[in-house]
């Protein structure tokens, strides 16, 4: 990981066992940065500690990101916001999260065949529009004209959403130019559990295997 970290913290007030942070913790890093605002703690120093807050995502480098996690290579900028997250014990148990490319970035706006399997595979998804699974492995990357992914988390439940409705289900990544590809998903509730391991096999560097 390579980037900046600063934070500006005005005043911090601590009372009946919460902690209630002004301003905020800055990061800038691959080429964009995340801004964590609105924290607050409670049980700082006891059990099952709470953290809440709101994080924003701005111009954050994907080719960058998709390089250090082992994620499929994507070229482009990605912005998104994660409103209203509650940790518990440093675990996720709510959130409205929703990430999306840049649509006013100007350069190459590619994504490998290995990216299409692993957002195929966390969104619990299919391919469709353009291309069959066959007619893949004759194509090293593909050209998108944008990319998104929404969770909304609550009991331990997310709702998923992406760029556009497709008939009964969304699409997250729309193709452009030729040859065009479309990646749409189909479950609009996911177990949060199972997100999790898709994130972590889709992570793990494992080449995909196009039969």
């Amino acid at each position: 990981f390579t980037g900046t970290i600063s934070g500006r913290i005005p005043s911090a007030r601590f009372a009946d066992d919460r902690l209630d942070i002004d301003g905020g913790l800055q990061m800038n890093l691959f080429g964009g940065s995340v801004a964590l605002s609105n924290l607050a703690m409670e049980r700082p120093f006891g059990s099952a500690p709470t953290l809440t807050g709101n994080v924003a995502i701005k111009d954050v480098d994907l080719e960058q990101i998709t390089k250090v996690t082992g994620f499929g290579t994507i070229t482009g900028r990605l912005d998104g916001r994660i409103d209203d997250l509650r940790l518990v014990n440093w675990s996720p148990v709510a959130f409205d999260a929703k990430l999306q490319t840049d649509s006013a970035w100007k350069g190459k706006k590619r994504l490998s065949q290995a990216a299409v399997k692993d957002i195929s595979d966390v969104g619990g998804s299919g391919i469709a529009g353009g291309l069959q699974a066959k007619a893949m492995a004759f194509f090293d990357d593909f050209g998108y004209e944008k990319i998104g992914l929404a969770c909304k988390l609550r009991d331990n439940i997310c709702s998923m959403d992406g760029v556009a409705p497709a008939g009964d289900g969304y699409v997250i990544v729309a193709g452009a130019g030729l040859p065009r590809i479309q990646v749409v998903g189909f479950r609009r509730r996911v177990d949060w559990p199972t997100l999790v391991a898709r994130l972590v096999a889709a992570t793990s560097g494992q080449a995909p295997v196009i039969k």
